[in-house]
């Protein structure tokens, strides 16, 4: 799962000053998992979206980090293979996680959002970040 979301990332777009970041994925619609998701009409899984987010600040802050939280998710539209999505994503250092509200889309669509509270993973295995 995790490497089928790293295969999507297209690209990063940080704004450090806002304290926020854009990345862009695809999901081509050979990837396995759509096989089972359903088998006649694919839809992305809503853990997809959320672990999306996840290495969008994975890779803005060059760190591995779990999810100790998910709060007030909301999953709108139906995502397909190849929809071009978007994740804008803010954050703010709370306590020891890093609070990250976040919004995806397909074009002007918003398909879901939610807040994540991510932890940095000391000692944490490569294959993760």
């Amino acid at each position: 799962m995790i490497d089928d979301i790293r295969n999507a990332f297209i690209r990063l777009e940080p704004q450090v000053e806002e304290s926020s970041a854009t990345a862009h994925f695809v999901f081509d619609a050979k990837m396995e998992f759509f096989e089972g998701h359903f088998p006649h009409e694919s839809i992305l899984p809503g853990v997809f979206q959320i672990e999306m987010v996840r290495i969008t600040m994975e890779k803005l802050f060059g760190e591995t980090l779990g999810i100790r939280l998910v709060k007030n998710s909301k999953f709108m539209q139906k995502v397909a293979p190849m929809d071009k999505l978007s994740v804008a994503a803010t954050y703010v250092e709370e306590d020891n996680d890093l609070k990250t509200r976040a919004t995806i889309k397909v074009g002007d669509d918003t398909v879901s959002k939610f807040t994540l509270f991510l932890t940095r993973q000391p000692d944490a295995p490569e294959s993760r970040s």
